[in-house]
């Protein structure tokens, strides 16, 4: 992209751009009751804040473009790694179509008319997209600002001019505080990750910050701090406000009771509007997660080069930029004509997310134990037990969406046919091509002292076989030799 000095306020901003909180994801929750559905909002978000926390320590120390797939490479191993990039690239492409089909699901409920121009709008949109991400520079991180800052609005309006009607002694009473118990609880687990989705990808953006190791970890930490604030008060208010906790799931935004009482008299289907920013913000933002996540894959020989070769005066990744935007107008296409699908692809992508969040969490145990000289511009405060907790919420989702969610098991099943098309593919097409890209090489630390340990250990069984009573000796020394070489490395 062109020149432009990238700032913590633009991070902070894109963090906000790609979060999935203004989408109509999240108050399908509240079916767990009030006190139970706050709970696991509360649960997810603390989840989230520890997951932003360990991404920034590792951006501080080791700054890459591609997000858990390259830290996953590392640790996990390459067939592993890539799987974690596909379910990475699935969760964008499909959260970005989520939002447009919002998007134009709100202009149909203002206007019915509109429904037979659904695609229409979508290429339409898809277009001036492409033209913004192509320009690039200024014209992408002035763009991202304007749709957070919009976003933002639209939702502090909103929590300021509903207090005054905030009527909890009318809507929540014993019935409908705890509804259907743990079964209920872990069915509205998913739904709260829907307040903040999306927030992991602004490390993505490394390749266009001066001072990665000092801008992301802080703009990114500001973001999901400013989500979990108005997400958590998105759930409080929402429940002392018309239509009820039960009544909630079947609205159209969770925005429109209050600005239907703040303007008196205005309609449902006028005030539904002012949730266009929200949705146009999400699909935006999400383009940028899954292009850079694209051109990574790219660099490191996993897709064509192709793919990542800069075009125009702006230098774009034209081809990444038009596969991801290919591929998610075809979904919106596939839920316009088969809208049943519109049921099962939050699961499915809810279990990539989950999977990608854990082997983040995995990684960043793995550096924080086995790196501790690496320089690191920022320590996350919960450190490794941190990680370690937000990874158990991570399993109990992937826990929920299998079990409690009466889909008879569909999204599990399109979940696995995911990761056999990967594996399939990586073995077809990437296992004998891919490489370590420029960027990567920041990584490449962990790769040798990774080899290298599993070396020696390999040697140690050996020589242990071979020697039962100096077996004790052996793992001492090769304890000491394997500490020694990762401090050189």
């Amino acid at each position: 992209m062109s020149e432009y000095r990238v700032t913590t306020f633009d991070i902070w901003a894109l963090s906000i751009t790609i979060s999935a909180q203004s989408l109509s994801i999240w108050q399908l929750g509240y079916t767990a009751g009030f006190a139970s559905y706050t709970i696991a909002t509360i649960l997810v978000g603390i989840a989230y804040v520890c997951l932003v926390c360990s991404l920034g320590e590792l951006m501080s120390a080791l700054p890459f473009a591609g997000g858990a797939y390259g830290l996953a490479r590392c640790t996990l191993g390459f067939a592993a790694g890539f799987l974690v990039a596909v379910c990475e690239v699935i969760e964008y492409i499909v959260y970005s179509a989520t939002a447009m089909v919002s998007f134009t699901s709100i202009l149909v409920f203002f206007e019915p008319s509109v429904l037979a121009y659904e695609p229409l709008i979508w290429a339409a949109l898809y277009a001036m997209f492409f033209t913004i991400y192509v320009h690039g520079g200024s014209w992408f991180w002035h763009a991202n600002i304007l749709t957070a800052v919009a976003c933002l609005l639209v939702t502090v309006v909103w929590l300021l001019g509903s207090i005054q009607f905030l009527n909890y002694e009318a809507t929540l009473t014993p019935s409908v505080l705890f509804v259907g118990g743990m079964p209920g609880f872990l069915k509205a687990l998913p739904d709260a990750t829907g307040l903040f989705l999306g927030v992991e990808a602004v490390s993505t953006a490394a390749d266009e910050v001066e001072n990665p190791r000092g801008l992301i970890p802080t703009g990114q930490r500001w973001g999901i701090y400013t989500l979990f604030v108005t997400g958590l008060l998105s759930v409080v208010y929402c429940g002392g406000l018309p239509p009820g906790i039960l009544g909630i799931p079947n609205v159209w935004t969770t925005t429109d009771s209050g600005f239907m009482a703040m303007f008196g008299g205005v309609s449902e289907e006028s005030v539904v509007l002012l949730a266009l920013p929200g949705a146009l913000s999400t699909a935006f933002g999400f383009i940028f997660a899954y292009t850079k996540l694209l051109t990574a894959l790219s660099k490191s020989r996993l897709l064509p080069p192709v793919v990542h070769r800069p075009f125009l005066r702006s230098r774009a990744p034209v081809v990444a930029l038009t596969m991801g935007a290919t591929a998610t107008y075809a979904i919106c296409l596939v839920v316009y004509y088969v809208p049943v699908v519109n049921d099962y692809v939050f699961d499915v992508c809810c279990l990539s997310a989950m999977t990608a969040y854990i082997t983040q969490c995995y990684g960043y145990i793995y550096v924080k134990r086995h790196f501790p000289h690496l320089q690191r511009g920022y320590t996350s405060p919960f450190g490794v037990p941190g990680a370690v907790f937000s990874m158990s919420v991570w399993l109990l989702v992937i826990v929920s969406v299998a079990g409690f969610q009466d889909d008879d098991g569909v999204a599990v099943a399109g979940y696995l046919a995911i990761v056999v098309a990967g594996l399939g593919y990586y073995h077809a097409y990437g296992k004998r091509r891919q490489s370590f890209s420029d960027e990567e090489k920041v990584l490449f630390i962990t790769h040798v002292a990774k080899f290298n340990a599993a070396k020696k250990y390999k040697t140690t069984k050996i020589k242990v076989k071979s020697n039962p009573s100096t077996a004790q000796s052996t793992r001492t020394k090769v304890a000491a030799s394997t500490t020694d070489d990762t401090v050189h490395s």
